[in-house]
């Protein structure tokens, strides 16, 4: 019975070699692309598995809310960052990032860059 069927495969595979190439064609671009996704899927779920306590590090989200525009952004006020211990006696610690596209160089050896991300530590 199987056997029946790759014949018939094959036979018409043979016989519409368009259509047949177009098929094959668009299932290996179909498969590609949900390899990717999935890689990229298995890379996001592993971002921050390095660290040691993993399974206890959390980004706040800031909403703001203009009018009938809500905006969630992954930036928070400056004083937020040592103000969260006091209010949530969950928080052990916190560190807040600033993008800044500053001109910074550094001497040793010399390379200038021109962006970075700046970070402190708070408890």
């Amino acid at each position: 019975m199987l056997s029946n069927w790759f014949k018939i495969t094959l036979r018409h595979f043979w016989r519409y070699k368009s259509y047949s190439f177009i098929t094959v064609f668009g299932l290996s671009i179909g498969l590609a692309c949900c390899f990717l996704v999935l890689l990229l899927w298995q890379h996001e779920k592993s971002y921050d598995n390095f660290q040691a306590n993993a399974d206890r590090i959390y980004r706040v989200n800031y909403a703001v809310n203009f009018g009938n525009t809500n905006i969630s952004l992954a930036r928070m006020p400056a004083p937020a960052g040592p103000l969260l211990p006091e209010y949530f006696p969950e928080i052990e610690t916190s560190a807040r990032a600033f993008p800044r596209s500053l001109p910074v160089a550094i001497k040793n050896p010399p390379e200038p860059f021109g962006s970075g991300l700046f970070g402190g530590h708070h408890r």
